[in-house]
């Protein structure tokens, strides 16, 4: 009976060291934990640099749009001056010529006064 109970306590023993792990499976257990850790650690940090890229990214796209408003808008100012000071020009232009051709009329009608009053004096 003894023979039995030494078995028996030696197996109710042996099962009992079952629950708890090896220094292999402790270690194998180790790295697993640290490789997740690592893992997941890696994907906040791919979401952290992809965060990073996309605000660059929309930051990018911000001073491209700005740098084109602010071409169009000077490119669209610059027509609009260029536009008005053609205007100017061709509106003091006009009435230069119409000083000329009314300083020209002028200009005939005093000798068309002028030979009248001598065909006149004449007759």
């Amino acid at each position: 009976m003894s023979d039995h109970h030494h078995r028996a306590s030696y197996k109710h023993s042996h099962n009992t060291s079952d629950c708890f792990l090896s220094a292999d499976e402790v270690e194998t257990l180790s790295l697993i934990t640290a490789l997740s850790s690592v893992n997941s650690s890696h994907s906040i940090f791919e979401l952290t640099v992809n965060s990073v890229s996309v605000s660059q990214s929309v930051a990018q796209s911000l001073i491209f749009s700005s740098t084109v408003s602010f071409f169009t808008v000077s490119l669209l100012t610059s027509i609009l001056i260029s536009s008005v000071f053609s205007a100017v020009s061709q509106i003091y232009d006009h009435s230069s010529s119409h000083h000329i051709i009314s300083d020209q009329i002028y200009e005939n009608l005093l000798r068309f006064l002028i030979s009248s009053s001598h065909t006149e004096t004449h007759f």
